[in-house]
């Protein structure tokens, strides 16, 4: 198991690699992405939202679909049960912005949606153009 999540995480990290060599690295004018925090205690939970985009329903729909593919509502859902808990959760996110497209991964760490502790990585990419998702 831990094998897979490190080869996992490895084709991840390329393929970032790989987009920032074969994309311009200058990022879209006035384009941004601004993060969003839920704190409880000493766990947060924090996720991108993009702001910037000359077409706003482009941006609705990649914004609303981090939320929903980056598993963020199921995180803020653990998140509130975590009150008075021994266990703890920390969601955060590393992001970039290229030449028409967009990518971030968001990695949650402490206790998982499915009730396990653990540590989970979602890589998400989107053409800032369409709001379509990009396959890697």
């Amino acid at each position: 198991m831990r094998n897979r999540f490190l080869v996992m995480t490895l084709i991840i990290a390329l393929c970032f690699t790989a987009a920032g060599s074969v994309f311009a690295e200058t990022p879209q004018a006035g384009i941004t992405s601004v993060p969003a925090v839920i704190e409880m205690g000493d766990n947060a939970v924090t996720y991108p939202q993009l702001s910037g985009l000359a077409d706003e329903n482009v941006q609705s729909i990649i914004n609303g679909d981090i939320i929903v593919s980056g598993r963020i509502s199921s995180h803020i859902v653990t998140l509130s049960s975590l009150s008075g808990s021994a266990w703890g959760l920390q969601v955060t996110y590393k992001d970039h912005i290229g030449d028409g497209f967009y990518s971030v991964m968001i990695f949650a760490d402490g206790k998982q949606p499915n009730g396990r502790d653990g540590y989970s990585v979602v890589s998400l990419c989107y053409d800032l153009s369409t709001g379509e998702k990009i396959s890697l």
